[in-house]
């Protein structure tokens, strides 16, 4: 995933859909169980992510072609989403421990004097 366009897309996506946003990331309380006959797979949502991202994409449409008919190529698709996805958790998580670290609570970059040049503005820059 090179393509930051297609990351942002995706990150649309998911914020644009309240369905999708609370079924991959529920907010907090009780959550209803696919066990027990409420709520969707992730991986439900995740093909239908990959149907949002990709059935009309100039780029990748036609690849994606045979996934509107084949489950199996559907599921591949969907897991190219969920691997996105968990890619970016992880990296948002691996930026929040270093800045929570070494930025001390900052959150803003007009908090910090960037004319300073040590490990926290490099932190930041990067």
């Amino acid at each position: 995933w090179t393509n930051h366009t297609l990351t942002w897309s995706l990150i649309s996506a998911v914020e644009d859909n309240s369905d999708i946003k609370q079924a991959l990331y529920p907010s907090p309380g009780g959550h209803p169980s696919t066990a027990n006959g409420g709520g969707k797979a992730k991986t439900d949502h995740h093909a239908q992510l990959a149907k949002i991202l990709f059935q009309e994409h100039e780029k990748y449409g036609a690849a994606f072609a045979p996934a509107l008919t084949d489950a199996k190529v559907l599921a591949a698709w969907g897991m190219k989403i969920k691997n996105r996805l968990k890619g970016l958790e992880r990296q948002t998580r691996e930026h929040m421990t270093e800045m929570g670290t070494t930025g001390a609570g900052l959150t803003r970059e007009d908090e910090l004097d960037m004319a300073r040049n040590n490990e926290l503005t490099n932190a930041w820059c990067t």
